[in-house]
């Protein structure tokens, strides 16, 4: 992690500052903000900015000795022979300050100007009334400062600059600089919802994460073991802002860690009026309008978080016992304070009925609740209803091995939900399935048997699993409108365990069709809402698809990000996010990280039967390799495993792949296909000429696609320089390497070939490759299956076309 604190989110204030120290009527800058919200680092880069300039000496103080006349500046002071109110002491002392400029403008940095004594605080006031020097003062909000200082803004010769909290675009940007490197988005929501956008608060929980190794890097993205929880320094910060507090104040602010938000009628009743006054006064409890309701909460999470863990296990169940009598004697208002107050009463010691307990679960929004609630239920009845909500909660959260041990012991009660709920667990840990209708049509789907999976589905009334199932199975049959409309009619009713793969559906049904910016849309906001509900299948989901749609794009190295956040929630090879760590692959490959990208695809499959996606991969990375004709028997043997089941869209991916690689692939094309993508992939297909793969170029930019614009523009130029038409040629050169740069420095094997040597044949062109990697002629014809012989002479006519004594001058000429 690094130690220094990166400036983030600052830019319009660091702007700000410039204007305001160029200025000549202005001899002041306040910069006025809440513990933790980067002041003094702002401070700092202003200083450093004013310094760089060269026109300037910035000199840094800092109050810490209210008591001592001069305290904070004593150390750029002469000895005193008066006494700090003379005049000529006040005028020697400014004057000693000057020196230290050297002739320059004098800038002085005060950090924390609340905490200055009077004889500095009217030193600094001189300087600036004088216009001997320009100060840039930090101030907490909410404490009093010296009326020297306050009179710099409220006469107008200081500006002030109040500092929010960062944003959560710039609170994940400033984890990922803290850190190093790309963060997974359940870490950055719990950093945020834990710090609220205060840099300090984020920075202490990054470190105490790291310290602690809750917080690991794996294959490139800091990853949580558990949850965050603040390190000492935090809790002592946090501590210190909430002070000393009477007995009154205290059971409100513990009531409101434990139960908060609440209605202030709640409070009002509880005849606190007078303590919540007080309290919001303090700056430790606001209020807010949550539609008609006026809700009060603390001023900030961590503040929840330190109270929590300094209130005794007594203390704690009495406090629970008073929120449940103050809302039940209010009136429970809300959806969600049902299951509020089922949570409160089991944390009271109160007895609470199961089956009330089991609603709760059931209704809470919040899948982190609903587990405890579900667990509760289980201690509390042990019933088969229990047992099973509490598998679709560790199933919809990515613990299939747990799912599957809470259900072990149940006997034959409730049998078809149970064994529904057992195979979807069986199915994710990639185990035989059960003959249940949805789930053994989403595992004949996982194998890639599309064609089977629908005929399953086709008996079954239209409950929200099978509406689910058959939605992706369309999807994978290239059904696309008919994916959506089935997706829409499943989603239209209350979120539940299936809405991820219905999710999946109505994404994939947008970007196969070519509306990749709907589709993009749509996955943010899922992506967003996901990791608010704390539901990591369904982050991964939309995720996933993001990674898809860049990978599309061309931007590999965002799709590289996504994918691995996707494929790193233990779901496969459950068909919403099956295929992930394929395509993950893929982009890793076209990053030049080849061997981590095999090491990836090992053991891909889980299931018993092989499906398309990992032969498309692997066909990838053979080619980025140089090994054509592998590629090319993969790509014919993915055609052929899509095909024997009905997967239409796995089909035109693997012949499209193959097109792209260049290689050949088996005769027949998919028909009946929907959507503008799939058209522009089939007339890729079935271009036979340079201005025929022009047009297509045309169209996947006209889709927003350029590094398949960029591939196809590239194929057109070896087809016209084989055709001698030298113009033609040049502009289409000219339009891939444009293309090209719309994308994330990605060198496919097509945008390679634009630099290949165009008299060498495909052969010879995959041999001279394989030997520029340094490879014997006797490795190349084992993994070509020829002779020695037949390598070297296809190397010694390599050598006779270029121009090259031998393989130490291939590298250059054939990569």
């Amino acid at each position: 992690m690094r130690q220094e604190w990166p400036l983030v989110g600052r830019s319009a204030e660091l702007d700000f500052a410039r204007r305001t120290l160029a200025t000549p009527s202005l001899s002041g800058l306040v910069l006025a903000g809440r513990a933790g919200v980067g002041r003094t680092r702002l401070l700092r880069e202003i200083l450093g900015a004013a310094t760089a300039a060269g026109d300037a000496t910035a000199v840094e103080v800092r109050a810490t000795a209210p008591g001592i006349p001069f305290g904070a500046l004593a150390h750029l002071l002469p000895d005193l022979e008066r006494g700090p109110d003379d005049a000529a002491t006040l005028r020697a002392c400014a004057a000693a300050l000057r020196a230290h400029a050297g002739g320059t403008r004098l800038v002085l940095g005060i950090d924390d100007a609340t905490g200055l004594d009077p004889a500095s605080a009217t030193l600094v006031a001189h300087l600036c009334h004088t216009r001997q020097a320009f100060a840039v003062l930090t101030v907490q909000v909410g404490v009093p400062v010296p009326d020297a200082v306050f009179g710099l803004w409220k006469d107008g010769l200081a500006e002030r600059l109040d500092l929010s909290e960062l944003d959560r675009a710039r609170s994940d940007e400033l984890v990922a600089a803290l850190l190093g490197g790309p963060v997974e988005g359940a870490v950055l929501q719990e950093l945020w919802e834990l710090a609220q956008g205060t840099p300090l608060f984020l920075r202490e929980l990054a470190a105490a994460g790291t310290t602690a190794g809750t917080l690991t890097c794996e294959d490139g993205v800091w990853r949580s073991a558990g949850p965050l929880a603040p390190g000492p320094r935090l809790l002592e910060l946090v501590e210190s802002r909430i002070g000393a507090v009477t007995e009154d104040e205290s059971t409100l602010l513990e009531l409101l860690a434990h139960g908060a938000p609440l209605g202030s009628e709640i409070l009002l009743e509880m005849g606190a009026e007078r303590v919540l006054a007080r309290t919001e006064r303090r700056g430790l409890v606001v209020s807010a309008l949550s539609g008609r309701r006026l809700d009060v909460d603390l001023v900030h999470p961590l503040l929840a978080e330190v109270i929590r863990r300094r209130t005794t296990p007594l203390r704690a169940r009495r406090t629970h016992r008073i929120l449940v009598q103050a809302i039940e004697k209010t009136g429970a208002k809300r959806a969600a304070d049902g299951p509020r107050l089922v949570g409160w009463r089991l944390a009271s010691g109160t007895p609470v009925d199961a089956d009330a307990v089991l609603a709760a679960a059931e209704g809470s929004l919040d899948l982190r609740a609903a587990e405890r609630l579900a667990r509760a239920a289980v201690a509390a009845s042990d019933g088969p209803r229990a047992r099973v909500l509490l598998a679709d909660l560790l199933l919809a959260t990515g613990r299939a091995a747990e799912a599957e041990a809470v259900l072990v012991p149940v006997a034959d009660a409730a049998a078809e939900r149970l064994a529904l709920a057992r195979a979807t667990a069986r199915s994710w840990l990639g185990l035989p399935p059960d003959e249940v209708g949805p789930v053994r049509a989403a595992l004949l789907l996982a194998a890639g048997r599309c064609t089977d999976a629908l005929a399953e589905l086709a008996p079954l009334a239209p409950t929200v699993e099978v509406l689910a199932v058959r939605a992706l199975a369309e999807c994978a049959a290239a059904r696309y409108t008919d994916a959506l409309a089935t997706a829409e009619q499943g989603l239209a009713g209350e979120p539940g365990w299936w809405t991820p793969a219905l999710q999946s559906a109505e994404l994939g049904a947008h970007t196969l069709t070519g509306r990749l910016d709907e589709a993009e849309a749509l996955a943010v906001a899922g992506y967003a809402e996901a990791l608010a509900r704390h539901w990591p299948v369904a982050s991964a989901v939309h995720a996933g698809w993001l990674g898809r749609i860049a990978l599309l794009r061309g931007r590999v190295r965002t799709a590289r990000r996504w994918l691995r956040e996707a494929a790193a929630v233990p779901t496969a090879p459950f068909p919403p996010v099956s295929g992930l760590r394929e395509e993950l692959a893929i982009a890793m490959g076209l990053t030049g990280d080849g061997e981590a990208a095999e090491a990836l695809l090992t053991g891909v499959d889980t299931l018993d039967a092989p499906t398309p996606w990992p032969l498309v991969a692997q066909a990838w990375l053979a080619a980025i390799r140089g090994e054509t004709s592998l590629a090319e028997r993969l790509v014919g043997e993915a055609v052929g495993l899509a095909r024997g089941g009905g997967a239409r869209y796995a089909e035109l991916t693997a012949l499209h792949a193959g097109v792209r690689l260049g290689v050949s692939a088996p005769a027949g094309r998919p028909a009946d296909l929907q959507g503008e993508l799939a058209a522009v992939q089939l007339a890729h297909l079935a271009a036979a000429d340079g201005a025929a793969l022009d047009a297509v170029a045309e169209r996947f930019a006209t889709l927003g696609l350029p590094l398949l614009a960029a591939e196809a523009a590239a194929q057109a130029v070896r087809d016209y320089e084989t055709a001698g038409r030298t113009g033609s040629r040049q502009a289409a050169a000219k339009r891939a390497t444009a293309w090209a740069r719309e994308c994330e420095e990605v060198r496919t094997p097509a945008l390679l070939a634009l630099k290949a040597p165009t008299e060498l044949t495909r052969r010879e062109l995959e041999i001279a490759r394989l030997a520029a990697t340094g490879m014997s002629s006797k490795a190349i014809a084992a993994r070509l299956v020829v002779s020695v012989r037949t390598v070297d002479n296809v190397l010694h006519s390599v050598y006779a076309k270029l121009g090259v004594k031998g393989r130490a001058d291939l590298a250059e000429a054939v990569t």
